[in-house]
């Protein structure tokens, strides 16, 4: 099998490929996705994966660039209300409800 960037695996099928650049860390929650990225975009993406052939962006959350820093450094977690805890290095505890 072959997936996105080359990378190959044996007795499994892709079902989809989401272009999410940066992305690091996931936790789905029913039929969100919300990934933590690493990298440039950085910040939060929630991701439908209710159609699993078909996963769509629903949010993404980008915190503003702390004064004295090149970028955003953040990880997120999950509650099970669905509260988006996300931490940015820089500045503080972001609180965020999908709208």
């Amino acid at each position: 099998m072959k997936s996105g960037g080359g990378a190959s695996a044996a007795g499994l099928r892709q079902v989809a490929w989401f272009d999410c650049p940066g992305g690091g860390q996931v936790v789905v929650d029913g039929h969100v996705a919300y990934v933590a990225h690493m990298r440039a975009p950085h910040g939060t993406t929630l991701i439908d994966v209710s159609d699993p052939a078909r996963p769509r962006r629903l949010a993404h959350f980008l915190p503003a660039v702390p004064e004295g820093h090149s970028r955003v450094c953040s990880n997120d977690w999950v509650d099970d209300r669905g509260l988006i805890y996300l931490i940015d290095r820089g500045r503080g505890l972001h609180i965020l409800e999908r709208a």
